[in-house]
């Protein structure tokens, strides 16, 4: 009991992520706002794998050595707790808590929207104005069928490889590894993608690239029970791998327009998605082959592609035409926050930033 208890915390305090999420946003210029969602995001999720890789691989055997089991795992725990703890008091104390405390971050998507009197309210106003758009709900099954089958497959894909192509277990759990590495550039690229497709057609570009990255991470995934050699499928692994990690950065280039006094309600909300979407596919393999359940996340991915269509935010409701302002040359405040940073003559970056 005691130990479920921890793991609740434990879990609660895996919420940072959704914060971190809006701090990025808050932050960042709209025109970088995709690569910086995407690298904050890829590289927490890297960290999960590189402690594991450290703690468990490295330093478990060493504390082995100098007591019993039982104590073993339980003391070397106390590592990344106090890691994680020497984190918060450095935020606490040296980040910046508001995105506009010198001038600078003036320019992030938060701050240009509206006035920090306006972005705060009651749980409920972000709750209602947030879950009221329907674009929450779609990048929320997005998210379902990006990071969600990633989860799956980070679950599953050593056991795959040891089934299937006759590797041992340290075998499968290094090539399995490789899966987590590409959180090192994939989300991020993504992210990066996003941004240069919006500087090209604005929220519309971001809307394609995001389609075009989960219909192509359909494809991986299907793929991959159809091949038969093991460097094939590996090959395939490491492609499905970028693509569906492109996706989540994809995804989160998206979510800081959907709402822009409350994105952090449509952050956690999307963010959301991925752990059902871990839970339901991995509940898949109690009655289903590795096959089976790979096709069945691939048909899902393609089945959310044509959603995209219907992503309404609130810089553009219609990703086919462009909008008025982009017609004429000019720029509104909707197009400022997307690509350009005037807003009727009056330029949002505060004066003491000299980049136009």
């Amino acid at each position: 009991a005691g130990l479920y208890i921890i793991r609740f915390f434990i879990g609660m305090a895996g919420g940072s992520f959704v914060i971190c999420q809006y701090w990025s946003t808050a932050m960042f210029a709209p025109d970088i706002a995709g690569a910086a969602n995407g690298f904050v995001g890829g590289w927490g999720n890297l960290g999960g794998g590189v402690t594991q890789l450290v703690v468990g691989t490295g330093l478990l055997p060493a504390f082995l050595t100098l007591m019993s089991p039982d104590m073993a795992w339980r003391t070397v725990s106390l590592i990344p707790a106090g890691l994680g703890l020497i984190t918060g008091i450095v935020v606490f104390f040296i980040s910046d808590d508001s995105p506009c405390p010198g001038g600078r971050h003036c320019r992030s998507i938060v701050a240009a929207s509206a006035t920090m009197a306006e972005h705060e309210g009651s749980l409920y106003d972000s709750v209602r104005s947030a879950y009221t758009r329907s674009a929450t709900y779609i990048l929320f099954f997005h998210y379902m069928v990006s990071f969600g089958v990633k989860l799956t497959m980070l679950g599953s894909i050593a056991m795959y490889f040891v089934d299937v192509f006759g590797l041992n277990n340290s075998q499968a759990s290094a090539v399995a590894s490789i899966f987590g590495w590409m959180n090192i550039f994939a989300r991020g690229g993504g992210g990066w993608a996003s941004d240069k497709a919006n500087a090209k057609k604005g929220i519309k570009g971001r809307i394609w690239v995001h389609a075009l990255f989960l219909a192509i991470e359909g494809i991986f995934v299907i793929a991959l029970p159809f091949a038969t050699s093991f460097k094939g499928a590996l090959s395939i692994m490491i492609f499905f791998s970028i693509f569906v990690q492109a996706a989540e950065g994809t995804t989160f280039g998206l979510v800081p327009y959907v709402d822009f006094k409350f994105p952090g309600a449509v952050s956690g909300f999307v963010s959301s998605g991925g752990n059902v979407g871990g839970l339901i596919f991995t509940s898949l393999f109690l009655v289903c082959t590795f096959e089976q359940v790979f096709i069945t996340m691939g048909v899902c991915c393609w089945i959310s592609v044509p959603l995209a269509i219907f992503i309404r935010v609130e810089q553009q409701s219609d990703i086919y035409e462009a909008s008025e302002e982009e017609n004429n040359g000019s720029s509104s405040k909707a197009s400022t926050l997307g690509t350009s940073s005037s807003n009727g003559g009056e330029n949002i970056i505060d004066e003491e930033d000299p980049t136009p």
